[in-house]
């Protein structure tokens, strides 16, 4: 759905535009060189030395030449609780190295042995953030209004989307987390999704 002309006119996509998630990846500050990029769930975590992020990555091509939208929300589905979440903020950002591969992303590196992240836990930063505050029961999406960053990608001309998901305050004590869902879960109900409207 991309932006046609006719003669002078410009034609922009009409209704929203929901885009799946095109890769994900679960890094985990404990197990720092092992990829899983392949797991269903993203166990995100804040604990002393055992903080867990994941990041997500949706494929804007079909906005291609669309120079702004008017709103953007992504969702990711909140399972259930590892410990003491409610009314906690949990936040994605922007990623800074966009080199990185699902199947190659740790916490040190994007692509693992030979590219490491310039800082361990991944590159990202906290411009044009989204925030979001944990809900009292699981079960439900967490949304984050990402309008801005994908305006700030369009206006450059970059068709990638990639932000890291992490709780707004690591190394916590106690460890506080919950199971997000992946984009490889069995159910796609509950898949991240990015929802624009143009």
């Amino acid at each position: 759905m991309s932006l046609t002309s006719l003669g002078d006119v410009a034609l922009t996509p009409i209704g929203p535009v929901t885009l799946n998630a095109v890769a994900d990846a679960h890094i985990d500050q404990p197990d720092p060189n092992t990829n899983k990029g392949l797991d269903a769930l993203l166990p995100i975590l804040s604990g002393v030395g055992f903080n867990h992020r994941a990041l997500l990555m949706f494929d804007l091509s079909p906005l291609a030449g669309v120079p702004s939208i008017t709103s953007a929300i992504l969702s990711i589905y909140y399972s259930s609780e590892i410990a003491g979440v409610a009314g906690q903020i949990v936040e994605v950002d922007p990623v800074t190295s966009k080199d990185w591969t699902e199947l190659g992303a740790t916490w040190n590196s994007r692509i693992t042995p030979t590219l490491p992240w310039i800082t361990p836990g991944g590159d990202f930063t906290t411009a044009l953030q989204a925030l979001a505050v944990f809900p009292a029961a699981a079960g439900v999406f967490i949304q984050f209004d990402v309008t801005s960053y994908v305006n700030a990608l369009l206006a450059a001309g970059d068709l990638s989307f990639e932000m890291l998901l992490k709780f707004q305050v690591d190394n916590q004590s106690p460890t506080t987390g919950a199971w997000m869902i992946g984009r490889e879960f069995v159910d796609p109900a509950r898949r991240p999704v990015l929802v624009v409207q143009p």
